[in-house]
């Protein structure tokens, strides 16, 4: 059962595309074959008999940065997006961490944040726009960007 169990989650948890349901399945899947087999000290020792200990210890940072990745490039505009919110409210609570916004006033202060946010991001993004042309030894004028 428990076989079958793996089998299934392997073969439809990537097509659901949630990286939390991964993380859980994984988790939950090396916690059960521990309980059960008792993987984790034999491979340990495993290791320390073979003195591989080190390299594991160095390679294993370098997989999980990689798979970490690779969760993040699953569903880029979600993780992006998660990654806005994240930048907007750690700006809020760094500004009004003693004082707070007060009671009810959290979405009023956020979208404000979000709109400073935003606007930051557009002229950063313009002001590269046109660096980058005078860098590539173009200098367009203003009347090539209008319409008429």
């Amino acid at each position: 059962m428990g076989l079958t169990v793996l089998i299934l989650s392997v073969a439809i948890l990537p097509q659901t595309q949630s990286r939390s349901a991964m993380v859980a399945t994984t988790i939950g899947m090396l916690f059960m074959l521990e309980q059960k087999y008792h993987w984790y000290r034999q491979v340990r020792n495993y290791l320390k008999s073979k003195r591989l200990l080190t390299i594991v210890m160095i390679v294993s940072p370098i997989v999980l940065g990689k798979l970490l990745h690779w969760m993040y490039l699953v569903k880029l505009d979600s993780a992006q997006g998660r990654l806005l919110i994240w930048k907007n409210t750690v700006a809020l609570i760094k500004d009004n961490f003693w004082t707070g916004v007060g009671y009810g006033n959290f979405p009023k202060a956020y979208t404000a944040y979000q709109v400073t946010l935003s606007l930051i991001i557009y002229f950063t993004n313009l002001f590269k726009f046109r660096v980058g042309f005078q860098k590539m030894g173009k200098h367009f004028p203003e009347s090539y960007f209008s319409v008429f």
